[in-house]
């Protein structure tokens, strides 16, 4: 696996230099850019994305826990959820919790052992007390699951009102 150890001594410049280029920090003159991002692109070198999470506490990654992912309402929004994700380079977890609260519990477990930034619930099958246990952002997404969670929801009636109009 190439590192950036390679990249340096490819680009013949230090580790630090390297680092400041991929992390965008600190001056950085274009001639010295274009050579590490040459280097770079020529040794078919990527950042490990992993490490870079730990080392800032953020991992880009969101879970979405939905009941079921075949249901023509939920694959539309796992869609659109992804779409905007991707817009601001964050990537997501997907997770069917098939109504299940063992199922949706072991999920939340492992969104939290991934270190997810936050998950968007879609399902609630455990008692409110377990999601206030989490210790991430949760917003809650068409279920008003407590004051301290935030929810997304939509004014059907008045969407039938609208779409009646039309």
């Amino acid at each position: 696996m190439v590192s950036i150890k390679d990249v340096a001594k490819e680009a013949g410049v230090s580790v630090t230099t390297v680092s400041r280029v991929i992390n965008n920090r600190g001056y950085i003159g274009k001639e010295t850019r274009k050579k590490v991002e040459k280097a770079m692109a020529a040794i078919d070198y990527s950042p490990n994305q992993i490490a870079r999470a730990l080392q800032r506490s953020q991992s880009y990654l969101l879970g979405v826990i939905v009941p079921d992912s075949e249901h023509p309402f939920f694959a539309e929004l796992i869609k659109n959820i992804e779409l905007f994700a991707y817009q601001h380079n964050y990537k997501i977890l997907i997770c069917n919790s098939l109504d299940e609260a063992e199922k949706e519990a072991k999920y939340i477990g492992m969104l939290k052992e991934n270190r997810v930034d936050g998950i968007i619930m879609c399902s609630q099958t455990l008692d409110i007390e377990e999601y206030k246990k989490v210790k991430l952002p949760i917003v809650s997404f068409d279920r008003i699951m407590s004051n301290n969670i935030p929810y997304v929801g939509s004014d059907n009636l008045n969407g039938v009102r609208l779409r009646l109009s039309i």
